[in-house]
């Protein structure tokens, strides 16, 4: 089946050509050779993934192995774990291409999950943490994500809890944005991932230095910084205690992913959902809190004006039998209002954003009187009882 390919190389190209029947003909010659010669594909693989020069024939020399031998079961020989796992650092060193990686980092641990070869997987991936090598550092992360999404059981990773969190200090302090990036995206996976909350509790230092680092982050890849909000959002539902020491912080940075039109309305709205996940688990905290007042109920105040045709006033002429719901920022903000409204009570809510809601009323831009008059009808339905009796709402009213 072979004889039909001058190498491996070759053998590998025809599997991702554009040929259809040539394409075709190399699956049907994979799986003979996996059923009758699996050591054969493997050397293969293994061979040409160092050799070739072609990324995306190295790239499928790898999926190979990843999906023929490790996906299901591990049926790597264990003479050629050895070299398995030099090719893939040797690959990451060469090429730092970020789905090289993520293959690599499967493969790898797949093999530890499969021998359940903990240990010794994660006192090198702490190793490789640690290495001067920037490409190194990120696999390293990479491979501890899926790891901890896929393959290991709280107990085993709370085992390791203490050396992983001094090393992810030291990765949110990278001299490579993109390091910083990935150990936001890491560390809020493997804090989603424990049950024991004392040691959740112990990570506050880490949690403020990844919260520190988030807006800088995201700049570098709102993707992942999304990623990272949802987790740390899970996080907040699991142990809001997480905050006793930063709530000021968080509350800080959300507002201004909130009011930075240049991230998308996805981004900014899981930024509203992890202060109405605080607010709802820690309303008294958040009750008293200044930075509520002064930088949260403003940035959705700010994310209010942002009409879906505000320079388009003819949009607004809408049939009356066409579906009048609207999914803008402006409306995003606007929900963010009146769930938070319902979670802090009418009190808090109108001593927060009485003032707000004024100013924006007597603003001579008409988006800010929009937004205010938007603002005022939304927190209604929660608020009313305080709102009649209010003197400054009176004043508003009237």
């Amino acid at each position: 089946m072979l004889s039909n390919y001058a190498n491996g190389t070759a053998f590998l190209e025809a599997l991702i050509s554009d040929n259809n029947t040539v394409r075709t003909a190399a699956e049907q010659d994979l799986k003979t050779l996996k059923t009758s010669n699996p050591q054969l594909l493997l050397s293969i693989c293994l061979e040409t993934a160092t050799t070739s020069d072609n990324p995306p024939v190295v790239q499928m020399a790898m999926f190979i192995i990843k999906r023929e031998f490790v996906q299901e079961k591990d049926e790597i020989p264990s003479e050629f774990k050895p070299q398995v796992t030099k090719t893939i650092l040797k690959l990451v060193e060469t090429y730092g291409i970020k789905v090289l990686m993520n293959i690599g980092a499967e493969i790898l641990c797949g093999m530890a999950s499969h021998s359940k070869n903990y240990q010794e997987f994660l006192q090198d991936l702490v190793k490789t943490c640690q290495s001067p090598n920037p490409k190194l550092r990120m696999f390293g992360l990479i491979a501890f994500e899926n790891m901890t999404s896929s393959h290991l059981e709280p107990a085993v990773l709370e085992s390791f809890a203490s050396n992983f969190l001094a090393i992810f200090t030291q990765l949110l302090t990278d001299p490579e944005v993109t390091i910083k990036t990935q150990a936001v995206k890491t560390i809020s996976t493997f804090l989603c991932a424990i049950s024991n909350k004392t040691i959740l509790l112990s990570a506050t230092d880490v949690i403020k230095s990844l919260v520190g680092t988030m807006i800088e982050t995201m700049k570098d890849s709102e993707d992942d910084g999304k990623v990272a909000l949802e987790s740390l959002t899970n996080l907040t539902e699991i142990e809001p205690g997480i905050w006793d020491k930063y709530l000021s912080d968080i509350f800080v940075i959300c507002s201004q992913i909130v009011t930075a039109t240049k991230f998308k309305e996805e981004t900014r709205s899981e930024a509203i959902e992890l202060i109405l996940t605080l607010s709802s688990n820690k309303k008294q905290e958040v009750r008293k809190l200044e930075e509520m007042k002064s930088q949260f109920f403003p940035a959705l105040l700010q994310m209010m004006t942002e009409v879906e045709y505000k320079n388009d006033l003819a949009g607004w002429t809408i049939d009356e039998t066409e579906d009048i719901t609207r999914s803008d920022p402006s409306s995003t903000a606007a929900s963010g209002l009146s769930r938070l409204a319902e979670a802090l009570g009418e009190k808090a809510t109108i001593a927060l954003c009485e003032l707000h809601i004024m100013g924006y009323l007597k603003s001579e831009e008409w988006t800010q009187r929009y937004a205010g008059v938007y603002a005022l009808g939304t927190i209604a339905e929660h608020c009313k009882k305080v709102m009649l009796q209010d003197t400054v709402m009176q004043t508003i009213l009237l």
